[in-house]
């Protein structure tokens, strides 16, 4: 009969651990600003992100424009939010790349997005940022488009409760077993 109830306990402890899981998300985007997959009118004078853990020295953001050009000034960490100032920019497909490292653990987390900046995507040396409100289909997103996925470099799977509860369950099924010869 003891051995029922530490085995009844033991599963008890692992159905409470498994939840745990996704607090384990290290410095993945909880959401950003503008929105991955968003589309505005006109360049952003920043870009922010919130993460799911506070962002250590040495995490870096990084935000490229409609024509591949980097447009970010420097980064600002505080707590969960980091954000960039702009320094203008051109329509059409814009990138942000944030790798943070948290100041919980250390977790290194590697994740872009995009966003589309409405107007008319020209990039030549001799644009002026006047020409930009002028619109052209192919670099414009709908609002109904499904967004693509925050690409993320590192896992987030929850290794340690996974592990945990394997070694419990195989406890668990020993007991079982002893209990039955």
């Amino acid at each position: 009969m003891n051995r029922w109830r530490s085995a009844i306990a033991l599963t008890i402890l692992v159905l409470f651990m498994l939840p745990a899981g996704p607090t384990w998300a290290h410095g993945d985007i909880e959401s950003a600003h503008p929105a991955q997959g968003s589309k505005v009118t006109k360049p952003p004078r920043e870009v922010s992100v919130h993460l799911a853990e506070p962002a250590a020295q040495g995490s870096t953001l990084e935000v490229t424009d409609g024509c591949k050009e980097s447009v970010g000034g420097e980064a600002q960490i505080d707590g969960e939010m980091f954000t960039i100032p702009i320094e203008d920019g051109r329509p059409g497909r814009w990138n942000v790349k944030v790798r943070s490292i948290s100041s919980v653990d250390g977790h290194l987390v590697k994740e872009s997005f995009s966003f589309t900046v409405k107007g008319k995507k020209d990039c030549s040396p001799e644009e002026s940022p006047d020409d930009d409100d002028s619109n052209s289909d192919d670099d414009d997103v709908e609002l109904g488009d499904p967004q693509p996925p925050i690409e993320n470099d590192e896992t987030s799977f929850p290794v340690v409760p996974f592990a945990l509860g394997t070694v419990v369950l195989i406890g668990l099924a020993i007991a079982l077993r002893r209990s039955k010869s």
